[in-house]
């Protein structure tokens, strides 16, 4: 046998080699390729929603209304989303939660055009609902500053309220 033959033989053994490794890891490939044809589906599934949904769109403006002050503009931003037709009710709903939330002593006015225009929008969110959520966790019960846009005179009448009840000659003593 030639050197040449002896190369080709052996090549020839090494891709029978290879093939035959193929085959036995041939069913871990397909569950892998299993794995990435179901991944890749639910991407596109979850893209499909986001867009139908606009919920990129919400999700900015739900990131503004938290951290950004500027309630002329929120308030519109959140009218087109009511107005929206592709946004969810349940998104809405958020939308118009947040909003009260951070600007309840603002604007009554348009806060209240919101409350209405989510009514009018879907019926079974009752106008009352957003009134409770204030009710039971806007500014009043809140002991926190929840988006940090709060100037030093309320600063100090929260204090003042905490310290109802204290009487003035303990924080006297307690400071000498």
């Amino acid at each position: 046998m030639t050197f040449s033959r002896w190369q080709k033989s052996n090549q020839n053994i090494q891709t029978v080699e290879e093939m035959a490794r193929f085959v036995d890891n041939y069913p871990e490939y397909k569950k892998m390729q299993g794995n990435v044809s179901k991944h890749a589906t639910l991407v596109t599934e979850m893209s499909k929603l986001v867009k139908a949904r606009r919920l990129m769109l919400v999700s900015q403006t739900e990131q503004d209304l938290a951290c950004n002050g500027g309630q002329g503009a929120a308030y519109e931003a959140v009218t087109d989303l009511l107005n929206n037709e592709s946004v969810s009710d349940i998104d809405r709903l958020r939308l118009v939660m947040l909003y009260a939330l951070r600007y309840e002593k603002e604007n009554p006015v348009q806060l209240m055009q919101l409350f209405n225009k989510l009514a009018s929008r879907s019926p079974k969110y009752k106008p009352g609902l957003v009134q409770f959520l204030l009710k039971q966790a806007g500014v009043e019960k809140r002991t926190g500053d929840l988006f940090g846009n709060r100037d030093l005179m309320n600063i100090a009448r929260n204090m003042a309220r905490g310290l109802k009840g204290v009487e003035m000659d303990s924080i006297i003593r307690w400071r000498l």
